[in-house]
């Protein structure tokens, strides 16, 4: 029962990160500060949460 549960909460954790990566794009694409969505980003982000997504951010700002 709690492996069933350990499952469905990762789910749950994954659907959440590119719901919020995919806002995130929406808010900022005007700034062309975009996040792409991939399984690095949205496995750092359901890992780390909003804090990954900030993180990301500044990534793309100054390195790329």
């Amino acid at each position: 029962m709690t492996m069933m549960k350990n499952v469905l909460m990762f789910i749950k954790k994954i659907i959440v990160a590119i719901l919020f990566i995919y806002t995130y794009n929406i808010i900022v694409f005007p700034l062309g500060i975009i996040i792409p969505i991939n399984i690095f980003n949205v496995l750092i982000v359901s890992f780390f949460g909003l804090p990954a997504i900030i993180v990301l951010c500044l990534f793309s700002i100054f390195v790329v």
